[in-house]
């Protein structure tokens, strides 16, 4: 068993659209599911330390940008986000500070 991720995986980079997911689970188990059903490359562009209740805040906070289910719209907002996490910054301090 992994640790619980909070992860971000986007449909044809670098611009295209991002699901925020969460796992128990390898993220690269998630990918490879994926990918299974997306007729594009999907690419992972980030994983944190995150609960279920993580994403959901997640959700919540991105809702202007939703697609559909849990694929968002690479807003401005959520790239400053991958970004402070790709660069070590902790999810739970950032969820706190929102």
């Amino acid at each position: 068993m992994t640790n619980p991720t909070v992860y971000f995986i986007q449909a044809d980079a670098p611009s295209g659209p991002v699901k925020i997911g969460y796992t128990g689970r390898r993220v690269s188990q998630r990918l490879s599911e994926g990918q299974t059903f997306a007729p594009g490359e999907l690419t992972v562009l980030v994983e944190a330390s995150g609960t279920y209740s993580d994403e959901a805040k997640l959700h919540r906070l991105f809702a202007p940008h939703n697609l559909r289910g849990e694929w968002f719209a690479y807003a401005p907002e959520i790239q400053e986000l991958v970004w402070f996490l790709i660069e070590g910054g902790n999810l739970s301090t950032w969820l706190e500070s929102t």
